[in-house]
């Protein structure tokens, strides 16, 4: 059962990470409504190449954690608790950001009415919070 659970994230964040990839090198399908903006619609922030790069290896790193937990791949330098104690960090990070900042991110978000509003709405914030949940189910199991 928990390797069933660490398939669904090792997919979720590999896709999420591929995503990223191809923002970095210029893509530009679904990136209007994947940043969030004021209520003028104005960008929060505007990240370059070299931060989308880093998020997308740092998703491929989730993906790692959870496949070397679920006992998919080997990586010697990890022990279980290492594992454990990063699968709960990673859980506890997607947790925190369903939660959001309660003004442009998150369940508890002012801003909504914008693009990057309403799919925060309806996804992001639903996937990091289900996120969330299936690492403290692999922690379980």
């Amino acid at each position: 059962m928990s390797t069933f659970f660490a398939s669904v994230l090792i997919c979720i964040f590999l896709s999420i990470g591929i995503l990223h990839l191809y923002w970095a090198v210029g893509g530009k399908k679904w990136i209007d409504r994947a940043l969030p903006k004021t209520g003028t619609g104005q960008l929060l922030f505007k990240p370059g190449t070299p931060e989308t790069i880093i998020v997308a290896l740092g998703l491929f790193g989730f993906a790692g954690i959870i496949g070397t937990k679920a006992h998919f791949i080997s990586l010697i330098l990890w022990n279980e608790n290492y594992l454990s104690y990063a699968t709960a960090i990673i859980g506890f990070l997607f947790l925190i950001r369903s939660i959001g900042e309660f003004r442009y991110v998150g369940f508890f978000k002012k801003i909504k009415h914008t693009d990057f509003g309403k799919m925060d709405t309806f996804y992001y914030s639903p996937l990091c919070f289900m996120i969330a949940i299936i690492c403290l189910i692999i922690l379980v199991l």
